[in-house]
């Protein structure tokens, strides 16, 4: 049987939900197990494996997002996914291009982002421009959850945009305004399907907005494991 052939299903233990191969628990490319307190997430995670694969890499399944969470977002990694969204403002679409009226402006006057634009920021603040929009991003990233900020790192490894990111957390309803920018930009470096962004970026808030915590999906993984033996 291939892979793409196995079939998958749900245990629930302590209100979470953990997917399982025929082989048992599926684990993170970091040996995590695999699960949601979501059994919406928990069933698309599945229908994803199946369509795709236990690909973590493949950016229109959602099962690439559940495992940068758990293999990734704990205390002692909120520094360094901090700045690893950072450093990816100089390839987002906002930053560096015009961008509309609505619905991002009014988000990026809201986090302190000075003057919008990097053209109007430079036209400001000249070569030091960078300094105080760095500094008001990162000011954002703080108030935001520790499931949301790997929500945000992993979707900056696949678009670079880390502004429309935010902004899509902070409004899902801005998913357009989102495909149209990026569409526009000509940034995106594989060919754009609008279904499959769209797509994306759903995922991209669901887990984002989920209420998991990765040690309460440990401790109920552990305890699962306690009461089988």
């Amino acid at each position: 049987m291939s892979e793409m052939a196995v079939v998958y299903s749900l245990v629930s233990a302590q209100n979470v939900w953990f997917i399982h191969s025929p082989n048992g628990t599926i684990e993170t490319p970091g040996g995590m197990p695999l699960g949601s307190s979501s059994k919406e997430i928990a069933l698309q995670t599945i229908d994803d494996l199946n369509a795709y694969g236990p690909d973590p890499s493949e950016h229109w399944s959602i099962y690439g997002l559940l495992c940068s969470y758990m293999d990734f977002a704990s205390l002692k990694d909120r520094s360094k996914l901090t700045e690893a969204i950072i450093s990816e403002l100089e390839g987002d679409p906002i930053y560096n291009q015009l961008m509309p009226e609505e619905p991002f402006r009014s988000f990026l006057a809201r986090i302190g982002w000075c003057c919008g634009t990097r053209k109007e920021q430079m036209e400001a603040w000249g070569d030091e421009s960078i300094a105080p929009a760095r500094h008001a991003f990162r000011k954002h990233l703080e108030s935001c959850s520790l499931k949301g900020l790997a929500a945000l790192s992993y979707g900056c490894a696949h678009f670079h945009a880390p502004l429309t990111l935010a902004a899509l957390l902070d409004d899902k309803s801005r998913v357009v305004a989102a495909r149209e920018l990026f569409a526009k930009s000509g940034m995106v470096v594989w060919p754009f399907n609008p279904r499959y962004f769209d797509t994306e970026m759903t995922n991209f808030c669901k887990v984002a907005e989920s209420e998991d915590d990765r040690e309460m999906l440990l401790e109920a993984y552990r305890k699962r494991r306690s009461f089988e033996k």
